[in-house]
């Protein structure tokens, strides 16, 4: 992207950020909620609420003119975007409309993924926002998900790394994303997302052989085909 490009798409996010009231609630305006509930949903374990209207207006805009620049620079290939849920004890909240996304621009990808990286907290809820709901407004979805990453927690009260592999392999064989990633791949140093001394508390000597361990159960899953290089 030429630096003229560059600096203006900057401004224009600068610009974005700087106006008020991004927090309007849905009421005010008097559009509908982000998505309505599944039929017969359970929803014991949270209580889903859905993107504001403000925040998504101004996330469009920004992505249209993203587009924009990025087609002028000679870019004709697909798109994505990132899509969040704030995942809490009491509530998956969508980070923006995406009914309204869809509408404004149906030809995205979507990469969406839950805030803390932990499967045991409203996993239902999680598969049914970050990748059910979005395939049926007819997004491609790519679901994110911990990968080699100890974080900041502990195999004594966090439990096994490979039970969480194992929770969104499940979850991938029965909602079926288009595509599915994970976050971390190897830990090699001190670090605060993927640190090789936390890593190894929870039994691996490495991040290559925890990898390899994923891969591994993927493959298993029929998620994974080829041969193991890395």
């Amino acid at each position: 992207m030429c630096q003229a490009k560059r600096r203006c798409y900057t401004e224009a996010i600068l610009s974005q950020c700087e106006k008020g009231a991004f927090y309007e609630v849905d009421a005010k305006s008097g559009r509908p909620p982000a998505l309505q509930p599944r039929p017969g949903f359970d929803r014991q374990s949270c209580a889903p609420q859905y993107g504001s209207a403000d925040p998504s207006d101004r996330r469009i805009s920004l992505l249209q003119e993203i587009e924009e620049t990025i087609r002028g620079c000679g870019f004709h290939g697909d798109h994505a975007t990132i899509a969040e849920f704030e995942n809490t004890p009491g509530a998956v909240i969508h980070g923006s409309n995406l009914r309204m996304l869809h509408e404004a621009m149906p030809h995205l990808t979507l990469f969406t993924y839950d805030s803390i990286y932990d499967r045991r907290l409203n996993r239902e809820s999680t598969v049914e926002m970050c990748i059910r709901q979005p395939k049926e407004l007819g997004f491609p979805v790519h679901f994110l998900s911990r990968g080699v990453m100890p974080h900041f927690d502990r195999p004594e009260t966090f439990g096994p790394l490979e039970a969480q592999w194992q929770m969104t392999i499940d979850d991938a064989r029965s909602a079926r994303p288009d595509g599915l990633w994970f976050m971390g791949v190897d830990a090699r140093t001190r670090g605060m997302v993927c640190d090789l001394q936390r890593l190894q508390a929870f039994g691996f000597e490495s991040g290559r052989k925890a990898r390899l361990k994923l891969m591994a159960m993927l493959r298993s899953a029929g998620l994974l085909g080829g041969r193991n290089r890395s």
